[in-house]
């Protein structure tokens, strides 16, 4: 599951503002967080600076992607990725 979260005060900014989580669950009721395999995070200049917020991660033509908005939750733009597999040794 991929969700986003904020710290709860001053957010507004770089330090605390919105960031995509990811989470796992083998039986959809107890989950294993660990953001560290969201895979995306604040760029270090630009649109998404910032905040990184709302993900929608979905299938196409056999590639997975992920729509998400950016600085002042996507006043400056919104953001499409598309995840990059690692290849097979």
């Amino acid at each position: 599951m991929f969700f986003c979260y904020r710290g709860s005060k001053n957010y507004r900014g770089k330090d605390f503002g919105y960031r995509i989580g990811y989470a796992s669950s083998a039986d959809l009721e107890n989950w294993v967080r660990d953001d560290s395999k969201a895979g995306i995070t604040v760029s270090d200049e630009g649109w998404d600076s910032e905040m990184v917020s709302y993900p929608h991660v979905f299938e196409l033509d056999g590639e997975i992607y992920m729509l998400y908005l950016g600085n002042q939750v996507g006043k400056h733009g919104f953001g499409l990725a598309q995840l990059q597999k690692d290849p097979i040794s």
